[in-house]
């Protein structure tokens, strides 16, 4: 049987590289995690700088705030609303700024859901801003805003009296968008309203006595309220028992819708209005003094 050859070293080949198998394989997979390893480190890096600063621009472009940001008031009174506009781009401005909310965020007022008509425009530090108030939705047209300034405007809103539900509440949710920057929306401010039922009666003569035979009349007035924080009535019945002596001839309504009905019997003047908008008119009855100092 001929001896097993043995294959002489190569003189030729660095000394470092005459390694065995087993240490040439295990060298051959460290550098492979190595590299590896290397790909992932450069493709996590290259994920942070993409999305890193594209964040940071829509949270800084532009802003909207408006104040006050709660406020409780009797309905039929005036608010008056500051909203300030801000743009934060590196040079350059906003162009194409507009500020937009909802008016359909109206609850707790009966079948009422839209206070857009509440709305009226005020004054602008910067000249030029619109609104326009359709379809549910208010909207400000700002035009540029130069970058690193603020632009200031008032709103007013005014709760319809009489006809507002006590606690409803209208929620303004600001919303700015442009054509070169990232919008966003601003906090929500909360109007609240109150309102009660405060209707009254009043009489008034131009005279305190009269002589028998002489025509003679009084007014009713339908007062509902003061004019805000009212509530209006759903149907007004008035029922008027008419002074002795007095004999009724007739009446003359104003801003009194309803109907008349008299009882000579029982000598009652009766007022009905089923529509309740009666509220702020009064009635004028007429007649003759039958006796000396009708009052």
């Amino acid at each position: 049987m001929p001896a097993p050859r043995h294959r002489r070293p190569d003189a030729s080949r660095p000394r470092s590289l005459r390694l065995s198998g087993g240490r040439h394989r295990r060298i051959r997979y460290a550098l492979r995690r190595a590299k590896i390893t290397t790909v992932l480190a450069v493709s996590a890096l290259v994920t942070m700088v993409l999305v890193g600063p594209t964040n940071a621009l829509a949270a800084t472009d532009a802003s909207v705030s408006i104040t006050p940001t709660t406020s409780t008031v009797a309905s039929g009174t005036t608010v008056t609303y500051t909203m300030s506009v801000s743009c934060s781009l590196s040079s350059g401005s906003c162009t194409g700024t507009t500020v937009s909310f909802p008016t359909t965020a109206l609850t707790g007022d009966g079948t009422t859901t839209d206070f857009g008509s509440w709305i009226t425009n005020g004054s602008c530090a910067t000249a030029g801003v619109t609104l326009k108030v359709t379809g549910g939705t208010a909207t400000f047209t700002y035009g540029n805003v130069a970058s690193g300034s603020t632009s200031n405007c008032t709103f007013t809103v005014k709760a319809s009296n009489l006809t507002t539900a006590n606690d409803a509440q209208a929620t303004i949710t600001p919303t700015i968008a442009g054509s070169n920057f990232t919008g966003g929306a601003g906090t929500p401010v909360k109007l609240t309203l109150t309102a009660s039922h405060n209707a009254t009666l009043g009489q008034s003569t131009p005279l305190a006595k009269i002589t028998s035979g002489s025509t003679f009349y009084y007014a009713i007035g339908l007062n509902c309220g003061s004019g805000t924080g009212d509530i209006g009535q759903s149907a007004i019945t008035v029922t008027e028992k008419l002074p002795a002596g007095f004999t009724y001839t007739g009446n003359t309504p104003s801003g009194a819708p309803g109907t008349v009905t008299y009882d000579a019997a029982t000598n009652t003047l009766t007022y009905s209005d089923p529509t309740g908008r009666s509220c702020g008119g009064s009635l004028r009855v007429t007649g003759i003094a039958a006796t000396n100092g009708v009052a």
